[in-house]
């Protein structure tokens, strides 16, 4: 199986297509990642993106000043436990969100449009599983 290869491929070819697309934004691809999570879920701990996307703790601080620097989104110390810090959208970078959306509905547009709705779904739920068991398999390590 070239499951693996393949997953991975499809990763680095989005990383190309959303580069391409926010450079104009003064956003690289993972800053724009970090930003929609933050638009979504405004006031999420930097512990609790780490957890959810998936990346350790220093990736998310670093990619976090980037942002912060370029007025996209403010930290602010949570007020019940002054460890964490509770990140939000500006206006500026709420402005941005439409466009981060749009590109990743473009990406997959592109690269399914041979599925049909049905595979759509399928590859939807083997997917979620898949991220599932990645997960686990970080937490055993």
């Amino acid at each position: 199986m070239h499951i693996m290869r393949s997953i991975g491929q499809t990763e680095r070819a989005y990383v190309l297509f959303r580069n391409a697309r926010l450079e104009q934004y003064g956003l690289t691809d993972y800053q724009g990642l970090y930003l929609r999570t933050v638009c979504v879920h405004p006031g999420i701990t930097q512990e609790e993106m780490a957890s959810k996307l998936v990346f350790n703790k220093s990736s998310v601080s670093r990619q976090l000043a980037a942002l912060e620097q370029d007025g996209l989104i403010l930290r602010k110390r949570c007020e019940k436990d002054k460890r964490s810090i509770r990140v939000y959208p500006t206006e500026k970078g709420e402005a941005l969100l439409p466009i981060i959306r749009e590109t990743a509905r473009d990406f997959f547009a592109e690269i399914s449009k041979e599925l049909t709705e049905e595979e759509k779904e399928l590859l939807d739920q083997l997917c979620q599983k898949l991220c599932e068991g990645a997960k686990g398999a970080i937490r055993q390590k």
